[in-house]
């Protein structure tokens, strides 16, 4: 979706660490895959900040969509930590129960978990063939030039990539068998992390948030095959998103127009006097009307 109408769309990441300044390969959204769209919160934060709370990320977030929105702009929430995106879109942050701030379009894009292994293990060979074990090194040396702010297991400490391989680099780097072995626990561990995120997608549904499913294991299985698989993309996954949201915008301009419509009728009714329909002008406030901030969480 982000190489499409680039100029309608700006992006989001809702994930853990990717906030932090200086990792580019080694996140899902390396700087060749933006496609020319803007993106915020994306390095934002120095990794001497450690973690980030849900609550911090609310209030950076909704800044952002204030912005994005300025400028007459569709924002796109996209991935990264469920725990993040609920805080951003519900009224109350620690409430599961808490209704939405937003009116929002959830895009699931799923593949199945045999399907979706492979592509991550293949994946995380080509993060290292594109330069991550360098930005590790650059990271590792940064620490030991007197970062003492960074600890471990905290903040950027804990992203997948950095502590499987702060033995290799204690070590002093170039050990052949350490650095299999630190792929190896890359690899596992991003597998795990998967399987954890579809079961908080899965409880999300289940707690009552309409999740639109875009089943895209047919083009992962190409793209593991060596295929070239676009127009499968624009067709199983591409369009049937696409035209999620534009039904998702049709149905919200049919309630804005009704809306105005109503504010109105009740400004001319109010004008009747106290006989006139119960109707006051403060029901037609922009806060009563709910008017949407169009947020879409892109998975």
């Amino acid at each position: 979706m982000p190489s499409h109408r680039r100029g309608f769309r700006q992006g989001e990441d809702c994930g853990d660490h990717g906030r932090h300044r200086g990792r580019h390969h080694h996140q899902q959204d390396p700087l060749p895959d933006r496609r020319g769209v803007p993106h915020h919160l994306l390095g934002d934060l120095h990794p001497s900040l450690g973690d980030v709370s849900p609550s911090l990320f609310r209030l950076l977030a909704r800044s952002a969509l204030s912005r994005i929105l300025s400028r007459r702009r569709l924002p796109l929430i996209v991935g990264g930590s469920n725990s993040f995106v609920h805080a951003l879109v519900t009224r109350r942050v620690h409430s599961p129960e808490s209704s939405l701030h937003y009116d929002c379009c959830f895009i699931w894009v799923d593949v199945a978990l045999p399907v979706l292994n492979r592509y991550l293990l293949k994946r995380v060979d080509d993060m290292f063939d594109s330069g991550m074990l360098a930005e590790l090194a650059e990271f590792y040396d940064s620490l030991e030039s007197g970062d003492s702010a960074l600890r471990p297991g905290v903040g950027i400490m804990k992203a997948i990539g950095v502590p499987e391989f702060a033995r290799y680099f204690r070590r002093g780097g170039g050990d052949a068998g350490e650095f299999g072995e630190a792929v190896e626990r890359i690899k596992y561990n991003t597998c795990q992390l998967a399987v954890k995120q579809m079961g908080k997608i899965e409880r999300l549904r289940l707690g009552g948030w309409e999740m639109r499913r875009i089943d895209a294991t047919e083009f992962f299985e190409a793209v593991m095959r060596g295929e070239t698989a676009e127009e499968i993309w624009e067709k199983r996954v591409l369009m049937p998103s696409v035209n999620i949201v534009k039904s998702f915008l049709d149905g919200l301009m049919v309630h804005i127009n009704y809306a105005s419509k109503e504010c109105v009728r009740a400004s001319q009714e109010s004008q009747q006097g106290p006989t006139g329909l119960a109707i006051e002008r403060q029901a037609c406030s922009i806060e009563d009307m709910s008017w949407p901030s169009w947020p879409c969480i892109y998975n």
